[in-house]
């Protein structure tokens, strides 16, 4: 086993930020990986739709929304409120809120965490949520 690198002092907070800084190299989290299904083949898995932004979007049952968009080439899913600066997945396991969308009139929805359904309708959360209230309208 290799040993763990000792940060002590201030190193610590180098080391820190330099690992923090990495990921804004990269415009979102995900937008320099490709994703693709291994097996293509949707009429054999029982691929359905939902409405992204008016635009259909296949996926298979099963799939998260993340993954569906993802696949069909979205990365960009959110806007912050105070810079306007554009959001993607990163984590991919609900811990960071940067995938959330509009999902059926709702904002702040964690697309990781949601699974398809046919029908649905998801926009881009641009800005604050419009449901300040939280009660979806």
């Amino acid at each position: 086993m290799l040993p763990l690198p000792a940060f002590t002092g201030s190193s610590w907070a180098r080391h820190w930020s330099k690992a923090t800084l990495a990921p804004l190299l990269v415009r979102c989290g995900v937008s320099a990986l490709p994703f693709i299904r291994l097996d293509d083949d949707s009429s054999e898995h029982g691929a359905a739709e939902f409405l992204f932004e008016g635009r259909p979007i296949s996926f298979r049952p099963g799939e998260t929304l993340a993954g569906a968009l993802m696949v069909a080439g979205v990365v960009d899913f959110r806007q912050t409120p105070t810079s306007g600066t554009v959001r993607g997945p990163w984590c991919l396991m609900g811990i960071c809120y940067e995938c959330l969308l509009r999902i059926d009139g709702r904002d702040n929805q964690r697309a990781c965490m949601t699974d398809t359904r046919p029908g649905m309708t998801v926009e881009r959360q641009i800005g604050a949520r419009r449901d300040a209230a939280g009660d979806g309208g």
